[in-house]
């Protein structure tokens, strides 16, 4: 995995964190990891980075209700 998709992936997890999950990374990773989305995004990296921070966070919020996780 190149420096850029971990970097992004690091974005996405502090971005979750700070919305969802009070700062708290742990818990931000942990959710993204049970939901599959660290995965998706790491795949699809090369049209995701250039999503908006909103875009990013409204399809996680999705992904999280499908999944039955209250936020």
């Amino acid at each position: 995995m190149s420096l850029a998709v971990k970097d992004f992936l690091v974005y996405v997890i502090e971005l979750c964190a700070e919305r969802f999950f009070g700062g708290s990374k742990t818990m931000a990773y942990n959710q993204l990891k049970n939901t599959n989305q660290l995965s998706f995004y790491k795949d699809t990296y090369d049209t995701s980075h250039t999503l908006s921070s909103e875009y990013i966070l409204e399809e996680i919020k999705e992904k999280f209700t499908e999944y039955g996780i209250v936020l």
